[in-house]
Parts: C-alpha cells; sequence; structure tokens
C-alpha cells in the first residue's frame, strides 16, 4: 500500500505526521480527540493548505498502518473551514506573474552585463530560473542517494578551477 503514494508525497505529509504525534503525545491527547485538537491548535499558525496536507498524511498514515479513521467527515470539512479563515494574513499572497525565458529576456534588456552587480543578478536568476525547472538534477533528495558523478561537489570545484 505505501506505493499508492509518491515518493514526494509522503515527504510533503512527513512533516505534518511528525507535528501531529509530538503535539498529541505530548499533551496526552485522547485518540478520539487527536486530530480536531491539533488542528485546533495550529489553525491560525499554518496556512490552510499546510493544514489540509496534514490532515492527508495523517490519514494516509491510519491507511497504512490499518488504524481506523475515526474521523467525522463534516467535522473535518468543518475544522478545515475554520483554519481557513484562521490562515495568518503573511501565508496569503497574491497570485504573482511566473517567470518565463520571454520575462527573463526583457530583465536582462535592462540590465548592463559590464557591471559585475548586474552580472551576478542575471546569472542568479538564470541559474534559479533553469535549477527549478531541473531541480530533481540540480539537488540531492536524500543524503544517501548522493552520487560523485551525477552531482556537483565543492570537490569538482577545485578540480574544476584546478583544470
Amino acid at each position: 500500500m505505501s506505493h499508492a503514494w509518491t515518493e514526494e508525497t509522503l515527504e510533503t505529509y512527513a512533516s505534518g505526521l511528525l507535528s501531529w504525534h509530538v503535539y498529541c503525545d505530548a499533551k496526552n491527547i485522547l485518540e478520539m480527540q487527536r486530530i480536531t485538537s491539533f488542528l485546533a491548535s495550529m489553525a491560525g499558525l499554518f496556512s490552510n493548505k499546510t493544514l489540509h496536507n496534514y490532515v492527508h498524511g495523517i490519514c494516509a498514515w491510519h491507511i497504512l498502518h490499518g488504524s481506523p479513521w475515526a474521523m467525522n467527515d463534516d467535522e473535518l470539512k468543518t475544522i478545515l473551514k475554520a483554519t481557513e479563515k484562521l490562515t495568518p494574513a503573511t501565508s496569503r499572497r497574491k497570485k504573482r506573474r511566473p517567470y518565463t525565458p520571454e520575462f527573463i529576456t526583457a530583465i536582462k534588456h535592462q540590465l548592463n552585463l559590464d557591471s559585475s552587480l548586474d552580472a551576478a543578478v542575471f546569472a542568479c536568476l538564470t541559474t534559479c530560473f533553469y535549477a527549478v525547472g531541473r531541480l530533481g538534477e540540480f539537488t540531492v533528495r536524500r543524503l544517501d542517494s548522493f552520487n560523485a558523478t551525477l552531482h556537483a561537489s565543492p570537490a569538482h570545484t577545485v578540480e574544476m578551477g584546478a583544470r
């Protein structure tokens, strides 16, 4: 059953699940009150989207471990609606235009690439843009998945500079 969720989904769920276990165990919350108590305590601290992910992770944990999911759907919907209203203003941002190659080109035309500051800004912008597009190749998902033939490291930088 663990293969029902992608690795990324399970990683996202893990932080909520850990928070839930720590909170409930530290406060000795009764099993029947754990989810509502946890969500009530987190409301106003985290965005509604984060709390939804936490709930889905907790539900997935129950399914995986054959533990009964005793949450009343109407009660869950109501508390999640309350968490939406209590989402901190700092978690709400207006949608922004995406960075596109055309947008980056327009920025480039406003920069003087002979200036070290402008060149550094443009290098940072393009590196971040393309790194996000190829994030799986730019980062290492887990420490034990590092492969010296695939991933950059400080040792590679020294080798490259010596050539």
